[in-house]
């Protein structure tokens, strides 16, 4: 609730997508839920060796706390990479999600302890399955043979990593349209035929906005000048005036709008 709230005072400063409150409620329960559980197996824990209910609470957010705002900060400025895309609703709405993150860890941090001392020791009350005496002993020869070679699994863990990120190197992003949909379906079968029977480029049509207020003469020559570009098929004729004197104008390029060549036009 207090994410979300915050999203609409964020969309007094900035255009916020319609799906980032949506998007962002399933992210924050999704890591405060993560986050919570985290801290409250730890309480729980010291719980159980015999701690005071306010002992317990203490040492768990100072054992799990810290890993929580770790864990949070690294989600935030992941999402904030958003941003490198340079679409603008993407970036509003990584803000927005960051935001609901931040919100999250502040919670867990603060809300959460307050609610453990308030729960006292009910909160054992329901079950609390214990992992059994092999299961530790593997996890633990595990844990010893990766710190023991700590450097040959991080180098290694950090080559994998780098190949994976690797396609990014050539992400191009742009937004989808009916050609990228499966032949199946009616979309996309219609966009084909419509590439097929009047050019590529009529199913991404360019939307050109003239300010006539201080030159009248600039549609002419703008229209001339889309008309002898080698990336454009043809141009419609332009629209009448606005009462704000903005006149657009329609023009088609020779490729489709995912194309490379599109966009440089």
């Amino acid at each position: 609730v207090v994410g979300t709230s915050l999203m609409t005072l964020l969309a007094r400063f900035m255009d916020v997508p319609n799906w980032a409150p949506v998007l962002g409620a399933m992210v924050g329960l999704g890591v405060g839920i993560d986050y919570a559980l985290f801290i409250i197996s730890r309480h729980r824990h010291y719980l159980a060796e015999g701690e005071t209910v306010p002992a317990s609470a203490a040492r768990a957010l100072a054992t799990a706390g810290q890993p929580v705002v770790f864990a949070g900060g690294i989600v935030v400025v992941s999402v904030l990479g958003l941003a490198v895309a340079g679409v603008p609703f993407m970036t509003a709405g990584g803000i927005a999600l960051a935001l609901m993150v931040a919100v999250m860890v502040a919670v867990s941090v603060t809300l959460l302890p307050a609610l453990l001392g308030l729960s006292g020791h009910a909160i054992t009350r329901f079950g609390f399955r214990r992992s059994g005496h092999e299961d530790s002993v593997r996890w633990s020869r595990w844990i010893t043979h990766v710190t023991r070679f700590s450097w040959a699994y991080g180098i290694a863990v950090v080559a994998l990593l780098v190949a994976l990120a690797a396609p990014m190197l050539s992400l191009r992003p742009g937004i989808p349209d009916d050609g990228t949909l499966p032949t199946s379906r009616t979309e996309r079968q219609a966009y084909d035929l419509v590439a097929q029977g009047f050019g590529p480029g009529r199913n991404g049509p360019f939307v050109v906005a003239i300010d006539t207020a201080s030159d009248t003469s600039a549609v002419p020559r703008l229209v001339d000048a889309l008309r002898r570009d080698r990336g454009v098929a043809s141009v419609a004729e332009p629209s009448p005036a606005s009462p704000t004197g903005v006149v657009t104008v329609v023009a088609f390029p020779t490729t489709g709008p995912q194309y490379e060549a599109t966009r440089d036009t």
